[in-house]
């Protein structure tokens, strides 16, 4: 065997197994492609499936609150807020989106928290860990522990909001209202839907 021949082995077999690999690469990179494509495929499906279900469910119960009526104007301003109660912005936040609400809460206030909680939290415990309902408030009040009630109107946004994302919604440009105000607010709104006036 010449020397000529046995320089060209060497890079003759490294020739063979980069062949080799880029052949078993080529078949492993197909069958994942398969793969992924009949997990779209599946996904795509069941997007289908729940953009008709989230059609359906919207045609059966349109997003117009009991609390808001359109004839009477109310949550378009701060003047004419939706009376609601945290209960129904918890179960129905989508209703309330873009809209401006009066409701009225326990208010929590401090380190990375100013929100409206849905029940009062264990003192001891972080309260994201709890997975206590509550709405983001951006309002400049006093520091507040423990929880109180409190009124607040404001404009209420759908979605995940305030510190770690932990709040199911937000109350943009809240101010606190005193419940003697409140109470003549909803006066007012019930004389104006014709509804009784209680004094």
């Amino acid at each position: 065997m010449n020397s000529g021949t046995s320089r060209r082995l060497p890079a003759l077999f490294i020739l063979a197994v980069a062949i080799a690999c880029t052949g078993y690469t080529a078949m492993h990179l197909s069958r994942r492609f398969d793969d992924l494509s009949a997990r779209l495929e599946a996904a795509t499906g069941k997007l289908a499936i729940l953009e008709k279900s989230v059609a359906v469910r919207e045609q059966a119960d349109p997003l117009m609150p009991v609390e808001c009526s359109d004839e009477e104007g109310l949550g378009t301003s701060a003047d004419h807020p939706c009376f609601v109660s945290f209960e129904s912005l918890r179960l129905s936040p989508q209703k309330f989106h873009g809209r401006w609400i009066a409701v009225r809460a326990l208010y929590i206030s401090g380190f990375e928290t100013s929100a409206l909680l849905g029940y009062m939290p264990d003192a001891h415990r972080n309260i994201v860990e709890q997975r206590v309902p509550m709405v983001w408030v951006d309002a400049d009040t006093d520091n507040s522990w423990p929880p109180r009630k409190m009124n607040f109107i404001g404009q209420f946004f759908n979605g995940p909001s305030g510190h770690m994302s932990a709040s199911f919604g937000r109350l943009r440009t809240a101010k606190v209202i005193p419940d003697t105000e409140r109470q003549e607010r909803e006066r007012r709104q019930a004389c104006a839907a014709g509804g009784a006036c209680p004094r």
